[in-house]
C-alpha cells in the first residue's frame, strides 16, 4: 500500500510540475486554447495508460 501511495505522490510531484512547464510554454508562445485541451489530453491518456500497466 506504502508503495502506491508513494508512486502515486510521485506522479501528482511530476504532473504538477510538467503542468506547470506546459503553462509557462503556452505563455511563452501564447497558443490557443485548443492546443492546450490537446495537449493536456495526451498527457492524461499517457497518465492513465501509464497507471493501469502499473496495476
Amino acid at each position: 500500500m506504502k508503495e502506491i501511495y508513494k508512486f502515486v505522490n510521485g506522479i501528482v510531484h511530476v504532473f504538477s510540475n510538467v503542468s506547470e512547464l506546459f503553462n509557462n510554454i503556452c505563455n511563452l508562445f501564447a497558443f490557443d486554447i485548443t492546443f492546450k485541451i490537446m495537449l493536456s489530453s495526451i498527457l492524461v491518456l499517457a497518465m492513465v495508460n501509464g497507471l493501469l500497466r502499473y496495476f
